[in-house]
């Protein structure tokens, strides 16, 4: 009897725990020979995603204004980053983010990698701000 009430439990509570897709993003998705890449690129991006392409942005972006890179290599490596954090190639494009980011960059030390606790929490304010 306990076998059957853990094995009740868990098939009620496991569905609750996956990872959902919208709808419109399955439909589009149904006849695409790669169904899984078509749905990760065709969901919105959460916000998670937005934040860590604005603070990686953000960095690069400093980066650029103090002219240690290009605008050619802040592209190539945002592309790159995105991939290795797999988050949609879509956010290199999407308006909030880029906003966000310009007004991230000028948050950064002189190293364009940390910030201050002040600037930390000017962060928060600016994704909040953009992405709720």
């Amino acid at each position: 009897m306990t076998r059957f009430s853990f094995l009740f439990i868990c098939l009620f509570f496991l569905p609750l725990f996956g990872k959902a897709h919208n709808q419109s993003a399955h439909e589009i998705c149904l006849k695409a020979t790669d169904y899984s890449g078509c749905i990760k690129n065709n969901q919105n991006a959460s916000f998670a995603d937005k934040a860590a392409a604005t603070g990686a942005y953000g960095a690069l972006e400093c980066m650029r204004r103090q002219g240690h890179i290009t605008q050619k290599e802040v592209k190539e490596a945002m592309r790159d980053v995105l991939r290795e954090m797999n988050i949609s190639q879509k956010l290199l494009f999407d308006s909030q983010v880029l906003r966000a980011s310009r007004r991230a960059s000028y948050l950064f030390r002189e190293d364009c990698r940390t910030m201050n606790q002040a600037n930390q929490l000017e962060m928060q304010e600016i994704l909040g701000e953009e992405f709720q």
